[in-house]
Parts: C-alpha cells; structure tokens; sequence
C-alpha cells in the first residue's frame, strides 16, 4: 500500500487540502517557507503550525499526529511476547488465524 492510499484512509481530507493549496499557489507550499533561514529556525511543528489559516483543521491535526508520534518498540515487544505465551510446545500447531485470535484476546484482556 503507498503512503498516498495509506493517508487517504486514515484521514481522506489531507491530499485534497494540499492539493487544492497547490491548486491555489501553483506551488505547493510558498518557496519562502523553504528559505535555509526558515528552515533552520523552525521546527517541523512550528512550521506546520504557520500553515494553519491555509490549511484544514483535519490536515494540520494530522500533519501534527504524524510529526509528534513517538517511535517505540515496546509495543511490539509485548505482541511478541503475548505471542510467545499462545504458542507454547502444546499449541504449537495453531493456524496463524487462531493464534493472533488468541493474542488479539490476551491483549484485551490483559491477560499475564
């Protein structure tokens, strides 16, 4: 799935809204905005930020979401260790749909 598709089903308002902005400038985003000074001043958020009377309160909240959103492995840790109790030397001929079933089940239910 491109990125495009995939930021189309999460929030459908942000590729219309650059779009209709680029529409709008005939350049995406103003080429002041990219000046080295600017860039080197401004943080991504910051910058976002400036956009917002341009923009879709739905787009920027995105671009926001997406600027902010914490990179972390422990998620991934815990499904990998929830897993790691599903599938035991018992059950060790689950189906892979039965198995994140089950997962799915212990996650909710916060199961140790």
């Amino acid at each position: 799935m491109t990125f495009a598709a995939v930021v189309s089903e999460k929030n459908p308002k942000f590729l219309p809204t650059v779009m209709k902005y680029r529409a709008q400038s005939g350049d995406p985003f103003f080429k002041e905005l990219f000046k080295e000074e600017t860039v080197n001043d401004l943080t991504a958020v910051q910058w976002w930020k400036s956009l917002a009377s341009e923009l879709d309160p739905g787009a920027l909240s995105f671009s926001l979401q997406l600027l902010t959103a914490s990179s972390s492995t422990a998620g991934l840790e815990r499904l990998f260790s929830t897993f790691g109790i599903v599938n035991s030397d018992l059950r060790n001929r689950l189906g892979t749909e039965k198995a994140s079933q089950l997962v799915f089940l212990l996650r909710v239910l916060n199961v140790k």
